[in-house]
């Protein structure tokens, strides 16, 4: 079974609408990220391709990455002047103090694991923009967000640093230690510090849920804040009177789990 942190925190807050997105695979309200974050995205990328042996980056480094990636988004005048505005505060922060620059281990990476878990084996999947060693000990995570944004509840935080750490240590054979949110609009940093408990609270959350789908247990919706921001909801007739009627369930097979 395919696992990742917005399939756990969905379960966690709301069995329905994991059962809507993920097992009727019903059609979701859609959501995408704006051309101007997605153009900072890649051009960061580029700037951390930048190979150490060629000394330390400069500002101007940064701007040719800029300017390369506007060719393939449609940013308008004023987009591409915050764009810069926000790489160069960026770069103030982040880069222009440091003593040695030191390539990261990767950049846009997708992660992959596999768990066992109550004789369950569950295949993990995530993604990040950008991994670095943090004093040569541990791992250092980093998204990059545009805007800040409320940060989820300490229960979905467990959840998500809890697998970034299970996937890595599996890839890497080392501890992730931390991981930071850079906000780009803003130049502000969340930082979380990674611990053994986050990892054993994913278990937890992962056993019960492969417990709730063997059981074949009823996936009741739970209503609160979280509804506003679900891509489902219109699917959902305790949260809209009124919902529209289901799509036929697909005839193929929907769940995959391993016993072992």
């Amino acid at each position: 079974m395919n696992l990742s942190a917005s399939r756990l925190v969905t379960f966690n807050r709301c069995r329905h609408a994991y059962q809507l997105k993920y097992q009727r695979q019903v059609p979701e309200a859609p959501i995408r990220a704006s051309q101007l974050s997605l153009a900072l995205h890649k051009a960061l990328e580029h700037f951390y391709n930048w190979p150490a042996y060629r000394g330390f980056p400069q500002l101007d480094n940064l701007l040719t990455c800029w300017e390369t990636v506007l060719s393939h988004y449609s940013l308008t005048e004023r987009q591409r002047e915050q764009g810069w505005q926000y790489l160069q505060q960026y770069y103030q922060a982040h880069v222009s103090h440091l003593d040695q620059w030191i390539e990261p281990l990767a950049t846009e990476g997708r992660m992959q694991a596999s768990l066992l878990i109550g004789g369950l084996r569950f295949k993990l999947t995530g993604r990040y923009d950008r991994l670095d060693f943090l004093d040569g000990q541990g791992l250092h995570l980093i998204d990059y967000k545009l805007n800040a944004s409320p940060l989820p509840d300490t229960l979905a935080l467990d959840i998500q640093l809890g697998l970034y750490a299970l996937m890595l240590e599996q890839v890497y054979q080392k501890a992730l230690t931390q991981v930071s949110h850079h906000y780009l609009s803003t130049g502000h940093t969340e930082s979380f510090t990674v611990t053994p408990h986050q990892q054993e609270t994913v278990r937890e959350h992962i056993l019960e849920l492969a417990q709730a789908l063997v059981q074949e247990k009823s996936f009741d919706p739970s209503i609160g804040s979280h509804c506003r921001s679900c891509t489902v909801r219109q699917y959902c007739q305790s949260h809209t009177p009124g919902a529209a009627l289901l799509p036929q369930k697909s005839s193929r097979l929907q769940l995959a789990l391993v016993l072992e």
